[in-house]
């Protein structure tokens, strides 16, 4: 199975103005949701955090995660083309914008986590991931198994249309960056 597609997607504004006001509102929203996702970990709520920084990144934010007492563990190095959401992983290519697909983890749970990514268990991934037991089953129905990248439709059939769910599970700014649980519900 190829795990690697091509993603098309990209930010259109409807003005100068609506960028200038809403593109530096979704980039503090998504540094905001890092320090979330580093604070579940830390604080023990989660045992791991999926985290995507670039390249360049890399090195502070392995300190940063020692500094809490965490490890920042590399998954794979994917493509980050043109720095916008991906649903799914690009690969990458030498001399293009990257990115490392990272889990953060305590050091006692860096053995379950390699051990559950590279043998891609993705029930052991989502209970390391805090993830409902529904939702990572839904997962790996849809995503690995039906290997549908976009989920919106299938959770649309699976609510039976019905949009009255709770507000975190409503993913459609995913595609922004911006989301209010860690998975796809």
């Amino acid at each position: 199975m190829n795990r690697f597609h091509t993603d098309f997607a990209r930010w259109i504004w409807t003005s100068a103005k609506a960028k200038e006001v809403w593109e530096p509102r979704i980039q503090e929203i998504n540094r905001v949701w890092s320090i979330v996702e580093i604070l579940a970990v830390s604080q023990g709520v989660r045992d791991a955090a999926l985290l995507f920084p670039d390249v360049e990144q890399l090195p502070a934010s392995t300190r940063q995660a020692a500094e809490r007492g965490l490890l920042l563990l590399p998954i794979s190095l994917e493509g980050n083309p043109a720095g916008v959401y991906s649903a799914g992983r690009t690969e990458y290519k030498p001399g293009q914008a990257g990115k490392y697909r990272s889990v953060l983890v305590r050091p006692e749970m860096a053995g379950a986590a390699l051990d559950a990514w590279g043998r891609s268990d993705e029930k052991a991934i989502g209970r390391l991931l805090g993830y409902p037991p529904c939702c990572t089953e839904f997962f790996e129905r849809i995503w690995v198994q039906e290997q549908r990248v976009d989920t919106t439709l299938a959770m649309a059939e699976t609510t039976h249309g019905d949009t009255a769910g709770p507000l975190e599970a409503n993913i459609l700014l995913r595609w922004l960056s911006v989301r209010l649980v860690p998975h796809l519900p």
